[in-house]
């Protein structure tokens, strides 16, 4: 690792203070993993990729608060429909003000098995 330049010869003097090789591998990978995090996060500010990660994460909320707004929309259509249809089932069930009148007409017809009959108000 020393000679592959993943840890500098301080870590390594470090290292050698520990009692076990298997100790020494576990902090050695640690040190490793830390200096890489730092890499990549240095990576990141220096070629700005950080900043499309936010313009797209940005688009993506405002995406987002897009779709929230047209599902509010939508709720508020449903209530309107969901009140007016509690009205026409009030209304079903109010009792009938007027008797319906009605007539008949019966009509008979010469042929066999034929005819027809009619009701009006």
């Amino acid at each position: 690792m020393l000679i592959d330049d993943m840890i500098s010869s301080g870590h390594a003097r470090a290292l050698l203070g520990l009692e076990s090789g298997e100790q020494q591998y576990q902090v050695a990978l640690k040190i490793i993993s830390e200096k890489l995090k730092n890499q990549v996060k240095e990576w990141v500010r220096m070629t700005g990729v950080g900043r499309l990660f936010e313009e797209e994460k940005q688009a993506a909320l405002a995406e987002k608060d897009a779709v929230l707004a047209e599902m509010a929309k939508k709720d508020a259509e449903m209530a309107v429909e969901r009140a007016k249809i509690k009205e026409l089932e009030q209304q079903l069930d109010k009792p009938v003000e007027e008797p319906i009148k009605m007539g008949k007409t019966i009509k008979e017809n010469t042929a066999p098995k034929s005819g027809a009959l009619k009701y009006f108000e």
